[in-house]
């Protein structure tokens, strides 16, 4: 435990157990080798993404974070039943100015990955 996590996109979760686990594959259709991992996130700080269903008519309950975004893995369970692993971990801070330099960058980087010259 102690590993650091993050993913290099926008990492979609829910708030609603069974929301969350709906997204989890069939155990039968995964192939040899392959494994369902269900991230229990205990602790989320202020600056590090937006909650969907506040913005949006959302029913999923999805908060979203931003890329990058690190976290602290605190527990790794296997459920071999259903061939999921059970990943608990927090959400390591960032602060106000990091969060709105990382929102800033990823606006640049959509406005200038679009070609806005085609009519």
């Amino acid at each position: 435990m102690g590993d650091i996590f993050s993913s290099p996109i926008f990492f979609s979760t829910s708030d609603d157990q069974d929301i969350a686990e709906s997204f989890l594959g069939d155990k039968e259709a995964l192939g040899q080798g392959e494994i369902n991992v269900l991230y229990t996130i205990d602790k989320i700080t202020p600056y590090s993404g937006a909650h969907l269903s506040e913005i949006m008519d959302n029913r999923e309950n999805e908060f979203l974070f931003l890329p990058d975004i690190k976290f602290i893995i605190k527990e790794k369970e296997f459920n071999e039943e259903g061939s999921t692993l059970n990943v608990t971990m927090s959400q390591l801070h960032i602060s106000k100015n990091n969060f709105f330099d990382q929102l800033n960058r990823l606006i640049k980087q959509a406005v200038f990955a679009g070609d806005f010259t085609k009519k």
